[in-house]
């Protein structure tokens, strides 16, 4: 009789200890569970507000990087207009038209396009603080400065005219000076008629460059700084298609070798 107690006994303890281990191991497990989902949530909760904070640390980057110079041209519009005068913004509104006016895609290949809009940049601040047409406007949209002429614009399709645009992004405030003044930047188309106002003034510099007829010239030629030479259009493209000249070399090719080709003061 003691010895079934005895085991009765013994079974109980056992079956106790093993629903206390199971027990125990539940609550160790919901314990671990637990725990696991809430380093998940605080990791989680980290991971978002670090790229909430990325993205805030970006957008104020970017806002802060972003300046707008809007640098305005004056011009009356006799030839390709009513005769009014417009105020436009030299970069985004003026240069294309007369880009796409003068020297377009196909005919003139990227790196004359860029010359072109150096060029044409150039002669217009030129007319702006130097030599305005009167106080009322400083250019006008026709051959007696350069052609401003928004239907030519429009007739291009929008792959020439994102090739203009580009070429005028990559060029942004780039004017020509010599002797620390902008020069007056003469071209012509450098067809037959108009090459003897082109000048080669490749490899040269100083007073041993050509002056071009278009403007005032003198003997030497530092007496009248603002006039380097001439470039004809006809001949840069040429340069660029088959010799592949970059902008700047097409540029020291008709303005000489000592031209400076930097960014505007305006434009810093």
């Amino acid at each position: 009789m003691k010895r079934r107690i005895l085991l009765l006994a013994t079974i109980l303890i056992l079956l106790f200890a093993t629903c206390s281990c199971e027990a125990l191991r539940t609550t160790i497990t919901s314990t671990t569970k637990v725990t696991e989902t809430t380093m998940k949530t605080e990791t989680e909760t980290q991971t978002q507000t670090q790229t909430a904070t990325d993205t805030i640390t970006e957008t104020v980057t970017e806002t802060a990087t972003i300046t707008v110079t809007v640098i305005p041209i004056r011009v009356k519009r006799l030839a390709h207009g009513h005769g009014q005068i417009e105020s436009l913004d030299m970069e985004s509104e003026y240069l294309p038209v007369v880009v796409a006016s003068e020297n377009p895609p196909p005919n003139a290949p990227f790196e004359s396009l860029k010359a072109q809009a150096i060029a044409s940049r150039t002669f217009a601040f030129f007319k702006k603080l130097i030599e305005p047409r009167s106080n009322d406007y400083d250019i006008l949209d026709s051959e007696f400065d350069q052609v401003y002429d928004p239907a030519r614009w429009e007739n291009l399709t929008p792959e020439k005219q994102e090739q203009i645009r580009q070429a005028i992004r990559e060029t942004n405030g780039i004017v020509l000076k010599y002797a620390n003044m902008v020069i007056c930047a003469h071209y012509v188309s450098g067809e037959p008629d108009k090459l003897h106002y082109v000048t080669f003034n490749e490899g040269k510099s100083g007073d041993n460059i050509t002056q071009t007829a278009l403007s005032n010239y003198s003997n030497p030629p530092s007496a009248t700084p603002h006039n380097r030479g001439c470039m004809g259009q006809i001949q840069a493209n040429e340069l660029a298609a088959t010799k592949n000249y970059t902008y700047e070399q097409i540029l020291r090719y008709f303005y000489g070798e000592d031209i400076s080709i930097v960014k505007y003061e305006a434009y810093y």
